[in-house]
């Protein structure tokens, strides 16, 4: 006879020691449970039958939303995430547990395992029991008959794998790794081939939070390959761009001239009212997302930065009460990877409920298709290059990657026109960081008829006189200003 209540106190006594050094954007919750009159409403509601045993999760263990990140306390600027949500009773007015809800292009559709007549009556022996997000499920295949079951790691669009442990074992070590993101990989059959290419470091993270903890259930760490995640990590002159951003800012804050802008939905606002944003490096779960549906990783330079930091944000004024009257600001507002890779429909492939986090081939940033006819160069442009700094109004940089370059093409765009920049992608991060996000440089590294030898030096010369304004000790030799 199955028994799941005590995994619920031993997972709420768990995450109970992460709540206090949990960081921003971490929810943790465990052990809700539903009644059978409940559970039986919510079924002649819906019309949607579900098997015995998952009226068993709800009625004894409940739901739990393991979302946390924890600073990573080996690694700088890295942070240890859990993803996993088993939904509750109140999930049927969202698709049941075999035709959820999701999201493509903006718009609801189901399902989630199939989308045509192949393979439906296969997939129809299985619900979802746990969502591990980034398109990835854990499944359950009842026995129609009894309490046996079998459970599956699944993978959009369509890779499913058994685990070796049963539903008791599985909610054993939910509790044992507080859901820790991508446990579940770690008790699948050896078939089943480990990520050796952007590893997601499990037994250094369970050792780091619970180092007590017994690991011998769960499969070793796999071999490492060569990939552009290992020999980054590999190298021993990482540049530390979140300290870089945050010293740059701190040296504002010295002048008493500066204002800074907030914006109140700001990660640091919210946190502790800095006035500004700077992100811990991207995780391995996006690293790997990214690569499922790009077919690639990101290049090198692009990751030196996002490993870091996965985007930053400041906003802030020169009060030039008393003097000259001139219009001194900066900003930056870095996108996360997620967002730069989510491509038009970045709000909404960031919920939960969409496997395809990272494809929208076809999507026109700014235009209306009518507004895409009118403006087709660009409109085309837009259709594969990806928007990594948002100014606003239209005055925004793009990344595009080019078939056979490692790196990407970087486009200044000013309303309905574009310019590709002279500048590769670390440059162009160094020089945003390095003058706190002034503009004026930028056309510098553009050769377009748009732009003269004559407003280009002015530009130049006027932002420089910005700079020395508020940052008098700044340099500008190295990048040939």
């Amino acid at each position: 006879m199955i028994d799941l209540r005590k995994f619920a106190r031993e997972a709420r006594s768990k995450v109970r020691s992460l709540r206090n050094i949990a960081i921003y954007e971490s929810y943790i919750n465990c052990g809700i449970t539903s009644t059978e009159e409940f559970i039986e409403k919510k079924i002649e509601e819906s019309n949607i039958k579900i098997p015995e045993i998952l009226k068993t999760v709800f009625l004894q263990y409940g739901n739990h939303n393991f979302k946390w990140k924890v600073l990573d306390g080996k690694r700088v600027n890295r942070i240890i995430i859990a993803y996993n949500s088993i939904y509750s009773t109140e999930y049927f007015n969202y698709g049941g547990f075999q035709n959820r809800k999701s999201v493509k292009n903006n718009d609801d559709y189901f399902p989630v395992f199939y989308t045509n007549a192949e393979g439906v009556e296969f997939w129809k022996q299985f619900y979802i029991l746990d969502d591990l997000y980034f398109g990835k499920l854990i499944l359950i295949k009842p026995d129609e008959y009894g309490d046996d079951h079998e459970l599956f790691l699944f993978d959009h669009p369509n890779s499913i794998n058994k685990l070796t442990i049963n539903l008791e074992q599985y909610f054993e070590l939910s509790a044992k790794t507080a859901g820790l993101y991508c446990w579940q990989e770690y008790v699948t059959e050896e078939s089943y081939e480990l990520n050796g290419e952007i590893p997601d470091n499990f037994h250094d993270n369970m050792n780091v939070l619970f180092p007590d903890e017994d690991l011998s259930m769960f499969r070793a760490s796999p071999k490492l390959k060569d990939s552009v995640y290992n020999r980054y990590v590999a190298r021993e002159d990482k540049t530390d761009y979140r300290r870089l951003f945050i010293n740059k800012i701190e040296e504002l804050r010295r002048n008493p001239n500066i204002e800074f802008i907030f914006y109140e939905d700001s990660i640091g606002f919210k946190r502790d009212k800095t006035p500004y944003t700077a992100h811990y490096g991207v995780s391995e779960a996006v690293l790997r997302k990214v690569k499922s549906d790009y077919g690639r990783e990101i290049s090198e330079q692009m990751l030196s930065f996002y490993y870091q930091m996965n985007g930053c944000q400041v906003s802030w004024r020169y009060n030039s009460s008393g003097e000259e009257d001139f219009l001194l600001e900066g900003s930056i507002n870095l996108l996360e990877l997620e967002e730069v890779l989510g491509g038009k429909w970045k709000e909404s492939y960031l919920e939960w409920n969409s496997p395809d986090l990272f494809k929208d081939e076809g999507s026109v940033y700014y235009f209306t298709d009518d507004e895409a006819q009118e403006n087709a160069e660009i409109a085309e442009l837009m259709t594969h290059a990806r928007i990594f700094e948002e100014q606003g109004d239209m005055q925004d940089y793009f990344i595009d990657f080019v078939a056979g370059k490692e790196e990407p093409d970087i486009y200044k765009v000013s309303g309905t026109s574009y310019y590709k920049m002279n500048i590769d992608f670390i440059t162009f991060i160094e020089l945003r960081i390095e003058f706190a996000g002034i503009k004026g440089w930028e056309y510098h590294f553009i050769s377009n008829e748009d732009f003269s030898v004559d407003f280009i030096n002015n530009s130049i010369a006027e932002f420089k006189k910005k700079v020395l304004k508020v940052l008098p000790d700044s340099s500008f030799e190295k990048f040939g200003l």
